[in-house]
């Protein structure tokens, strides 16, 4: 005898009941928390409780607050500072001063350039820029985009509007857009969509009149993938990843500084 199960107006026989219930698992296993599938999938947690589960727009809140008190914090005698605005990969970053400058830190893990809701976005934080009082803006930011398969041509429109946006807000600085970092392992199949974001990126440089750095070459092997010896899931930095990056930025910051000295 076939046992049947209602659910919802549903009516299913027992293998169908079962095939449903495995489904809802799935599902929940894989549902939106907030966090992008990028960063989502590599987060190391104990997923005991549903509680636990990382949310990415409380996070950018929080981040959000912090930042302001980082700002804040700023002795009233600093004029100039040094940016970092981006993702995670820029949250993770532990340096507090660049070229003889101290740091601003806004990274925010999870982020992507824009979004549409107001807890979230880089495009979405821009005023506090002018804040921080930077006289250089390091900008790394897209992998959450495409993680969130967000369409390349959007991706593109996003970033520009972004640099016009951070042109506007603080037309003092130098602005240097970074490339996006390469990939390896399970993320490695966003690296086709990640160079093409930055041949975009390296124009939009030149028409706007930042400085583009190219931070893909420090950090690919042979393969185009990011280095083994720099990351552990294939997504974010390790400790000599981040000295290396803290060397090229240090570089980029002395440099200018030294050719404004020059004019």
């Amino acid at each position: 005898m076939k046992t049947s199960f209602c659910l919802g107006g549903l009516l299913m026989n027992g293998r169908g009941f079962i095939c449903f219930a495995v489904a809802l698992i799935l599902l929940g296993s894989h549902a939106w928390s907030g966090e992008l599938k990028s960063e989502a999938t590599v987060r190391k947690e104990k997923p005991t409780t549903r509680t636990q589960t990382w949310n990415f727009f409380s996070h950018y809140k929080a981040r959000v607050q912090q930042i302001e008190k980082d700002i804040a914090a700023l002795p009233p005698e600093t004029t100039a500072t040094v940016v970092l605005l981006g993702d995670s990969i820029t949250e993770g970053f532990k340096v507090t001063e660049l070229g003889g400058l101290r740091v601003v830190n806004m990274g925010i893990s999870g982020d992507q350039i824009a979004m549409d809701r107001p807890d979230g976005g880089v495009r979405n934080r821009v005023h506090l820029l002018k804040q921080a009082r930077p006289a250089h803006i390091f900008l790394l930011i897209g992998i959450n985009d495409f993680g969130s398969s967000k369409p390349l041509e959007k991706a593109k429109r996003q970033y520009e509007d972004l640099v016009k946006a951070i042109r506007e807000t603080v037309p003092e600085a130098r602005l240097h857009i970074q490339s996006i970092l390469p990939t390896r392992g399970y993320f490695a199949f966003h690296n086709p969509t990640v160079k093409a974001m930055n041949s975009f990126l390296e124009d939009l440089a030149k028409r706007t009149g930042c400085d583009y750095v190219d931070v893909w070459s420090l950090m690919a092997d042979a393969k185009g993938e990011l280095r083994s010896d720099y990351t552990g899931d294939g997504l974010h930095l390790k400790p000599p990843a981040y000295e290396a990056w803290k060397s090229l930025l240090e570089s980029r910051v002395r440099s200018d500084t030294s050719a404004l000295h020059n004019k």
